[in-house]
């Protein structure tokens, strides 16, 4: 195992990915795309008439709120 102490070494944390360009590039569209389908679950849930009613689609991936700063650019497919 590598020894990346030097990334924190001043206590500022200067962390990089240590996984090369294409697997982060690949988990990232990953990551999109799956919420992305949750986004598109939730929206097509939502209650439209009936103010007072619970949406039906709750979403339980642990990562979504995490995520939510994608939801103004996430197009969403039909």
């Amino acid at each position: 195992m590598e020894d990346h102490s030097e990334l924190f070494a001043d206590g500022n944390c200067r962390f990089c990915l240590l996984i090369p360009g294409e697997a982060a590039s690949k988990k990232f569209h990953s990551l999109r795309t799956v919420f992305a389908r949750h986004l598109k679950s939730l929206r097509e849930n939502e209650p439209r008439s009936d103010a007072g009613a619970t949406p039906e689609y709750v979403v339980d991936w642990p990562l979504f709120e995490d995520l939510l700063l994608l939801k103004d650019v996430v197009k969403l497919r039909a």
